[in-house]
């Protein structure tokens, strides 16, 4: 995965952006309205680079269904889960088959999924740009306070008053709703 360092981040994008970089694998969510039964949809997709502003880009067939569902209806989620960290990001998603941009982030890992790689005329970046996060968080520190709580929580017949940290994040949106960026 390619990191891009965040330029003069807020403590909090910072911190967001220290977070995802250690994931490899999200779920993308997206909504299928199409279907006799309308249902969100969510996929693996492994992270081809992470932003400054926290962005995150991905491989795709730009004849997916994923892709279809990520731009019709101009909203997306991820989702990321590891150990004591759990984040969720809202945001939207464009298309770009350009292949300057692709051509530094494809790698072998990659030909498994696109064996003919950046020749593939259906290869496509899809790009997820979040406008919110959800941060929680109980390592370290807080994974101690959760636990006397949890203690406190049972000794006492009472619910847990602390929960680790859980942080509500705006972030400054730089793209449109779904598009398609032409290559």
């Amino acid at each position: 995965m390619h990191v891009t360092n965040p330029t003069s981040p807020t403590p909090t994008l910072a911190h967001l952006h220290a977070l995802l970089a250690k994931f490899d694998t999200v779920m993308l969510i997206t909504f299928d309205k199409v279907s006799p039964v309308p249902h969100l949809r969510a996929r693996p997709m492994a992270i081809a680079k992470l932003d400054g502003d926290c962005a995150l880009s991905f491989f795709t067939s730009a004849s997916s269904e994923k892709v279809a569902e990520a731009l019709m209806e101009g909203a997306a989620h991820v989702t990321l889960q590891k150990g004591d960290v759990s984040i969720t990001l809202g945001g939207t998603c464009t298309l770009t088959q350009h292949r300057a941009i692709m051509a530094p982030l494809f790698n072998k890992g990659h030909e498994a999924w696109f064996p003919r790689g950046l020749d593939d005329p259906d290869l496509a970046l899809l790009q997820f740009h979040p406008s919110e996060a959800e941060i929680w968080d109980t390592t370290g520190v807080k994974g101690l306070q959760l636990v006397a709580s949890m203690a406190k929580a049972l000794f006492t017949g009472t619910a847990v008053e602390h929960a680790g940290s859980h942080e509500h994040v705006l972030l400054p949106t730089t793209s449109g709703t779904g598009r398609t960026v032409s290559p």
